[in-house]
């Protein structure tokens, strides 16, 4: 939804790094020893835009896509 809505995300899952839209511009993993410092660094930086393929990717066209060639495979 951060991608769509062009937001920040603070979350804890650090398995986000992996995924091709992370970016420590947009994402912030909140560790136990984040500071509140870099917790202000995060919100104030200016986030970095994020390629239209990649929220295309995720969009909801891509979705129904790849549920209606599933669901055609099935048959």
């Amino acid at each position: 939804e951060a991608l769509f809505f062009h937001k920040k995300l603070i979350t804890t899952n650090s398995s986000i790094i992996n995924e091709d839209f992370y970016n420590p511009k947009n994402i912030l993993i909140i560790k136990e020893q984040t500071s509140d410092e870099e917790l202000r660094n995060f919100l104030n930086c200016t986030m970095s835009a994020v390629d239209v393929s990649i929220i295309q990717k995720y969009g909801v066209y891509s979705l129904l896509n790849f549920l209606n060639t599933k669901c055609h495979e099935g048959l």
